[in-house]
């Protein structure tokens, strides 16, 4: 289930970066990055699963602060 995710929102992503380097629109580049963490979420989570909480933790980590960002960009 988790692969499945992962594929639609990497081709989602890949999609929107298309997009924004052909038209030179931007506008979306926000939602790409939101994408981009929850991918980066879904590692983490599987690597929990596979017993190997260094690398789970720092993706959990990099997920977080990608989302803060994306908080944070919105707000502004």
């Amino acid at each position: 289930m988790l692969r499945i995710i992962k594929i639609i929102l990497a081709l989602l992503v890949i999609t929107l970066a298309i997009y924004g380097s052909t038209t030179k629109k931007y506008e979306f580049q926000i939602y790409m990055l939101f994408f981009v963490s929850i991918i980066v979420l879904i590692y983490g989570i599987e690597e929990l699963k596979l017993g190997r909480k260094e690398q789970g933790m720092i993706n959990i980590g990099v997920f977080l602060l990608l989302l803060l960002a994306v908080v944070f960009e919105s707000i502004i």
